[in-house]
């Protein structure tokens, strides 16, 4: 997986950001713990310039599991 910085998704972005002097805020993927096999569930903001200005890892993960209908698992992949 690559860096942030290194990500096709993220540069546009940070090009959008730039070209029409607006912020973003995009959630993303990270490398986490390869030994665990998991990755990391992030929050990014870049300012008007393209910069990526803060991050977010999220702490609280979203777990579902209702009877006869589909699952969502976070913890399964994330953190």
């Amino acid at each position: 997986m690559l860096p942030v910085t290194g990500s096709p998704y993220v540069q546009g972005l940070r090009q959008l950001a730039m070209e029409n002097k607006l912020a973003i805020t995009a959630g993303i993927h990270e490398a986490g713990d390869r030994s665990l096999g998991k990755i990391k569930n992030t929050s990014i903001w870049i300012d008007e310039e393209g910069e990526i200005v803060e991050r977010y890892q999220k702490l609280h993960l979203f777990n579902m599991n209702l009877i006869n209908c589909p699952k969502a698992r976070e913890s399964e992949y994330c953190c």
